[in-house]
C-alpha cells in the first residue's frame, strides 16, 4: 500500500523527533520518574512517555518497563498529538473516538504484558475491556508534538480538575526535559563533528591550564604519526623554533613567551621527532584572570622540511646568480681590455701594408694577412663575449615596443646576400606576412635573424638554399630560417646552446666562436619569446623564433 505524502508540518515534526535521538538508548531516569509521577497523580496503574514516529509509537518511559513499539495507527497517542490540550477517554468501550474496539488491541496487549512482568494483576491482555481509561497530553518540542505523556487504567474513570492540571504541569516538565535532551544531542553532535574535523585535518585538539599543563588533549590525530599531545603533558619548557625548525634567536620557551597570557598562533616546537605548531585562544576566569588556553596542535613537519628545502634551493640560486654575475663581469672586463690591443694590432698591420716608404717584403705579406685574420677572429670573439656579458648583467636592458616585422626581415635578407653569394648559397624568395607586428626590440630581432641566416648559409651544402618565412597565429608571430644542408647529428643536438661548443665545427673551415646561438636565444627570451631548432624528416635545419604579437 502506498503511504500518503508527508505534509510540511509532519516533516518538521519528524525532524524535531529524530534530533532527540532517544531510540535504542538506555532508559532516561527523568522520563521514567515523570511517567511514574503522572500515574500516581492520576491514580492509574500505568504511566508512560511515548514518542510518535512516522510509522510507530515507541516508549521512552513506562512504569512497568519499555514495551515493544506499536504501529502508529493502533495507539491512543495518535489522538493526543493532534490535540492542543489533554485528551481524556473515560471509557474506551463506549467513547466514539474508540468506535473500533479492536483498533487498539495491540496497545492494550502491550500495556498488559508490561504490567504482568512488573507483578500486576492484569487480566488476559487480549480482553477487550482493558485498558478502559486513557488520558494523555502532547509533548512539544519547538512547537511540534513529538509524543505524549499518558496514563491508563483497567476500569473506566474520570479525572478531576486538579489531576488534569497536575498532568499538564508534568507534561510541561517533560517537554522542557525533551528540550534539554535536544540541546544535549546538538552538543554531542557538535563535539563529534569537531573531533571528526580534527581527525580529518590531521590536527589534535587540546586544553591547558595557566601553567601550560594539558588538562584535556590528544583528541584528534596529528598526521600519520599519532597523537603527540596527551592529558598531563607540560608544554612550558618547550624551546620555540622558527619556520625552519631551528631555535629562535631570542631563545624563548613556550612558557616564557606566554607569560603575559593572550591568544597565540603558529608557535612551533619539537615533540617526539616531529615538529608541532600550536594555535590557541586564552580562557579567562569570571574575574578576568587567565585560566588557560584552548586550541589546536598541527603536525607541521612537512611544512618545516619544505621551508628548509626552499631555503637551500634559494641559496643555490643565489650562489649561481653570483657566479654568473662575476663571470659576466669578468667577460666584460677582459673583452674591453682585449679590444684596445686588437685595434692597435689591426691598425699597425694596415699601416705596414700601406707604408709607401718602407713597404713590407713580398715574403712578409702572407704573415701580415695571417695577423690581420687572427685579429679579426679575436675581434669577433670579443664582440660575442661583450654581447654575452650584457645578457647576463642586463637581460632586459633592450627596450621593447610594438613593431612591424616585415621591414626588419627584408633588411636582414639584404645584408645576407653578399655572404650567400660568397658561399654559393641561394636565398629563396621570402614568405612574409606583411601585417605581422610584435612587441620586441628591432635591433635585437635583426641581430638574431642575421645570425641565423649566417649559420644557414655557412653550414649549408654546396649550392644549398635558404628560405626566410614569417607567419602569425594565436597571439604570436613565428619567424623561420630553413636550409637544406646536412643538419646536426642527433648525438650532438643536446649540446646546442652551450657556450663555446661548436659541435665539432672548430675542426672545419667555417669560422665561429660557439656563442652565436647562445646570444641569439638570450636576446629572444629577453623579449618573452622562444628560439628552437628542429630537423625535418627530409633533411636540413629549421631555426624557429616565436615572439608575442603586439596588441
Amino acid at each position: 500500500m502506498l503511504m500518503p505524502a508527508l505534509t510540511s508540518p509532519e516533516v518538521q515534526r519528524l525532524r524535531a523527533l529524530h534530533a532527540l535521538d532517544l531510540h535504542d538508548r538506555e532508559p532516561d531516569p527523568v522520563l521514567d520518574s515523570l511517567a511514574a509521577l503522572a500515574a500516581a497523580v492520576a491514580g492509574c496503574p500505568i504511566g508512560a512517555v511515548t514518542l510518535v514516529d512516522q510509522h510507530q509509537i515507541w516508549f521512552a518511559a513506562h512504569t512497568g518497563g519499555r514495551p515493544a513499539p506499536l504501529p502508529r495507527e493502533q495507539g491512543f497517542c495518535e489522538l493526543t498529538i493532534d490535540s492542543t490540550d489533554l485528551v481524556e477517554i473515560r471509557d474506551t468501550a463506549i467513547d466514539a473516538r474508540c468506535a473500533n474496539p479492536a483498533g487498539h488491541a495491540a496497545e492494550r496487549a502491550a500495556h498488559a504484558a508490561v504490567e504482568r512482568a512488573a507483578g500486576g494483576q492484569a487480566a488476559d491482555p487480549a480482553h477487550p475491556s482493558r485498558p478502559r481509561f486513557y488520558a494523555g497530553i502532547a509533548l512539544r518540542l519547538g512547537g511540534h508534538a513529538v509524543g505524549a505523556l499518558c496514563v491508563l487504567a483497567h476500569e473506566p474513570r474520570a479525572l478531576d480538575a486538579a489531576a488534569r492540571q497536575r498532568l499538564r504541569q508534568i507534561a510541561r516538565t517533560a517537554s522542557l526535559h525533551l528540550h534539554e535532551l535536544q540541546r544535549l544531542r546538538e552538543l554531542e553532535l557538535s563535539e563529534r563533528r569537531l573531533l571528526d574535523f580534527a581527525c580529518a585535518s590531521g590536527d589534535s585538539l587540546f586544553e591547558c591550564d595557566a601553567k601550560l599543563e594539558l588538562t584535556w588533549g590528544g583528541y584528534g590525530n596529528v598526521g600519520s604519526h599519532g597523537v603527540m599531545l596527551a592529558t598531563g603533558d607540560s608544554l612550558a619548557a618547550e624551546p620555540l623554533l622558527d619556520v625552519f625548525g631551528e631555535p629562535r634567536g631570542d631563545g624563548l620557551t613556550l612558557g616564557a613567551m606566554l607569560d603575559g597570557g593572550g591568544a597565540f598562533r603558529q608557535l612551533r616546537f619539537l615533540r617526539g621527532g616531529r615538529y608541532v605548531e600550536l594555535s590557541a585562544i586564552a580562557l579567562p576566569t569570571p574575574d578576568g584572570r587567565l585560566r588557560g588556553w584552548r586550541g589546536v596542535a598541527h603536525d607541521c613537519t612537512a611544512t618545516v622540511e619544505a621551508a628548509r628545502a626552499s631555503r637551500a634551493q634559494e641559496q643555490v640560486l643565489r650562489e649561481a646568480e653570483t657566479r654568473n654575475r662575476l663571470r659576466a663581469e669578468l667577460l666584460s672586463r677582459v673583452s674591453h681590455e682585449l679590444r684596445t690591443p686588437l685595434s692597435a694590432m689591426s691598425g699597425f698591420v694596415e699601416l705596414m701594408r700601406k707604408d709607401p716608404v718602407d713597404a713590407p717584403a713580398p715574403r712578409h705579406r702572407p704573415w701580415l694577412d695571417q695577423i690581420a685574420s687572427a685579429a679579426r677572429h679575436l675581434g669577433r670573439i670579443v664582440d660575442d663575449l661583450l654581447g654575452l656579458s650584457r645578457l647576463h648583467l642586463r637581460p632586459e636592458s633592450e627596450p621593447r615596443a610594438p613593431m612591424p616585422l616585415e621591414p626588419v626581415l627584408r633588411r636582414c635578407l639584404d645584408l645576407a646576400r653578399v655572404e650567400a653569394e660568397r658561399h654559393g648559397a641561394t636565398l629563396l624568395p621570402p614568405e612574409l606576412d606583411a601585417g605581422a607586428r610584435v612587441l620586441a626590440n628591432d635591433r635585437a630581432v635583426a641581430q638574431v635573424v642575421i645570425n641565423l641566416l649566417s649559420n644557414a648559409i655557412r653550414f649549408n651544402r654546396a649550392g644549398g638554399t635558404v628560405r626566410l618565412s614569417l607567419t602569425r597565429a594565436a597571439g604570436a608571430c613565428t619567424i623561420e630560417v630553413a636550409d637544406d644542408g646536412p643538419g646536426i647529428a642527433p648525438a650532438l643536438r643536446p649540446r646546442l646552446f652551450q657556450p663555446f661548443d661548436r659541435l665539432g665545427a672548430e675542426h672545419g673551415t667555417v669560422a665561429g666562436t660557439g656563442l652565436g646561438l647562445v646570444i641569439a636565444r638570450g636576446l629572444v627570451e629577453a623579449m618573452n619569446g622562444a628560439l628552437d631548432l628542429v630537423w625535418p624528416d627530409g633533411g636540413g635545419t629549421v631555426a624557429r623564433i616565436t615572439l608575442p604579437a603586439a596588441a
